[in-house]
């Protein structure tokens, strides 16, 4: 193993390997809680980082397969510019399609909530039984009594390839109040063929009758199976919205499709129709990820804290291996041992922490995706779309790029004090604390460092908004932490300097000698000082966060609802969907005792520059004597209220 000069040679990598396991595997086995928190830290921050990422992916190929199952084989679809629903009689003046070989149906989807605890929101789709087999595949769930006669009229025993036995009363399909359910909604409320449930529409309680179960495939999969199929008729009746349909979907040949969205801007100007647009059905895709884009990029900037918290515990944990073993490291330099195959040694211990760490964060981020999902899906069910999300479903591949980078985080985090090892020489390492005269030769530069990056954090936070992502905002958080990460060592150096003249005043020599322990391991106490500052600085970003928001809801309710009480419909409640009452109700809550005032608010989902919004419209004689608005220009409201019900205008948040 020697040579004639007394120096080591290495002729296997055996020896070492088998000096990695002396070196370092057994200091892990005597500092078990130092190598715990170590992978620990790894493993939430990766956890953390999976566990978001993955319910956010799952949301949005929920809302993806939801929308690519009910447009099934649609083309092109046409759809209100404004409002959630347009007349039927759009349908008259799209007759010409059938001129350029196109077919085309119309769809009603809104959202019912069943009509008893916990009052979950139930999606109902309406369709035109006699020619929808076109467009969209179902299979009905086989009853064994009626499996030797199939009925030849039923939507989906021919058209949709399904079996022989699928068949329900074709009858009965266009019976009101005669539905179509998903399996999965079936299987929550132990609902079964012939059986009646009731749901909440509006401000009335609708029997619906179950004339069959859709099997979990194809269409059966969509609105994560919990949903209602219904004729057009049916639905029409069933959602009090008669004459009134959501969209057209269009059914063309692939070729023939740009000519058709040509025609179609001609006919507008001809038939009035510019009130409705036609797009490809890709299109809803790319709104629903438009509409959730600020909220998951929110939850995936604070994952990416818990990564960075991680990063900090790695660069301590490597930082305190190199300091700890420097002498040891010196005696094998002396030995004949190399630079590149001591950092080696290193980095394999950095690679298999960052390994088991990311292998055990992977494990924990899935378990704690299925929470996050229960949470996220509830807040995009209830304040986004009425789509619910109960099943974790995700691309396996992703799961190895965010592992992929959390084990790169880890390298890159334990990259500087690695490349200390290149430094150390026989002479240097064999003194104790040579390590820290280097942190203290570069305080200066450290300084100027996080004075840089801190300049550069309040330039970003300057910037004004591109596009619809806060990346400059992001940015400013990024490079704040890391400017004050850098200014930490300079800013605790003269704070120890201080500490130490006066300690002794308070605490005796014991607090003397405590701050030149701590001030002798400048480099270590300021990571620790570090992973400190970002946990605390999250908590409380997080609060004032949550508070401000809080506050700001509570600051418009107190300032455009003066009311007593507030209602609304459940639909309404459940997802902003679609939702009235009737004006019965109206008189009957004006004609209760007690009641000084009644203001009735309507909303509704509408476009503007490819966005959604919404537009509210209240009863503005009621709202000037009662609502108490903030404007921008600090213009009186009593003078804005007399303008709005002068001429025609409107109000808009800022």
């Amino acid at each position: 193993m020697s040579d004639s000069s007394g120096k080591v040679r290495l002729n296997s990598w055996t020896w070492l390997f088998w000096l990695f396991g002396r070196f370092f595997v057994r200091a892990w086995l005597r500092q078990p809680a130092q190598t715990i928190l170590t992978f620990t830290g790894i493993a939430l921050g990766v956890a953390v980082f999976l566990a978001i990422n993955l319910a956010n992916e799952s949301v949005l190929q929920q809302f993806r397969s939801t929308v690519d199952r009910v447009a099934g084989t649609t083309s092109l679809q046409v759809l209100p510019t404004n409002m959630s629903d347009m007349p039927d009689s759009v349908l008259d003046r799209l007759t010409w399609l059938w001129d350029q070989g196109a077919n085309f149906t119309p769809v009603l989807e809104d959202m019912v909530v069943w009509a008893e605890p916990p009052y979950t929101g139930v999606q109902v789709l309406g369709v035109d039984m006699l020619a929808d087999s076109a467009f969209r595949a179902y299979s009905i769930k086989p009853r064994a009594e009626r499996a030797r006669s199939p009925d030849p009229m039923l939507p989906g025993s021919a058209g949709n390839s399904v079996n022989s036995g699928n068949s329900v009363s074709a009858l009965g399909l266009f019976a009101q109040g005669h539905v179509l359910v998903g399996q999965a909604l079936a299987d929550k409320y132990h609902l079964a063929e012939g059986q009646s449930f009731r749901v909440l529409v509006d401000d009335r309680q609708v029997a619906l009758v179950v004339e069959g179960i859709i099997e979990p495939g194809r269409l059966g999969k969509a609105y994560g199976g919990q949903f209602v199929l219904a004729d057009l008729s049916v639905a029409q009746a069933m959602l009090n919205r008669p004459g009134r349909i959501t969209r057209v979907d269009i059914l063309a040949a692939e070729p023939k499709v740009h000519g058709l969205m040509r025609r179609f801007a001609t006919e507008q100007e001809k038939a009035g129709l510019k009130y409705v647009h036609m797009q490809r059905p890709e299109r809803r895709n790319q709104q629903v990820a438009l509409m959730l884009e600020s909220f998951q990029m929110n939850l995936t900037a604070l994952s990416f804290v818990g990564l960075l918290v991680g990063m900090f515990l790695i660069y301590n944990a490597t930082s305190i291996s190199v300091i700890q073993r420097r002498s040891e490291l010196a005696t094998l330099r002396a030995l004949g041992f190399n630079r590149w195959q001591i950092l080696l040694m290193f980095g394999v211990q950095v690679a298999l922490f960052g390994f088991l760490g990311v292998a055990m964060g992977a494990v924990m981020g899935v378990l704690m995706a299925k929470g996050a999902l229960a949470a996220v899906s509830m807040t995009v069910e209830t304040v986004y779309a009425g789509s619910q999300v109960s099943r974790l479903s995700f691309d396996p591949s992703y799961l190895f790029f965010i592992a992929a980078m959390g084990w790169l985080a880890t390298m890159a985090a334990a990259a500087f004090p690695i490349a200390e090892v290149l430094q150390v020489s026989p002479a240097a390492g064999t003194r104790q604390g040579s390590f820290e005269p280097r942190v203290n030769a570069v305080l200066k530069w450290l300084g100027l460092g996080g004075v840089l990056l801190g300049l550069l954090a309040f330039w970003f936070a300057l910037q004004p908004l591109y596009g619809t992502v806060p990346w400059f905002g992001y940015a400013a958080a990024l490079f704040s932490v890391l400017a004050a990460a850098l200014m930490i060592p300079y800013v605790l150096h003269y704070v120890f300097k201080w500490l130490s003249h006066h300690s002794r005043l308070v605490f005796g020599v014991e607090g003397k000698l405590a701050v030149a322990l701590l001030q002798g391991a400048l480099g270590r106490t300021s990571m620790a000082v570090a992973s400190l500052m970002v946990a605390i600085a999250m908590t409380i970003s997080l609060s004032v966060m949550i508070g401000s928001f809080r506050q700001t809801v509570v600051d418009w309710v107190n300032q455009s609802i003066q009311a007593d009480l507030f209602i609304q419909p459940a639909t309404r409640f459940r997802s902003h969907q679609s939702g009235a009452f009737s004006s019965q109700v109206v008189d009957l809550i004006k004609a209760t005792d007690g009641v000084a005032d009644v203001d009735r608010f309507f909303q509704d989902k509408i476009e503007y520059n490819n966005r959604p919004a919404f537009l509210g419209i209240s009863d503005m004689d009621v709202f000037s004597r009662r609502g108490r608005l903030t404007m921008v220009d600090e213009a009186a409201f009593d003078d804005v209220m007399a303008m709005l019900k002068a001429k025609p205008s409107c109000l808009v948040t800022e």
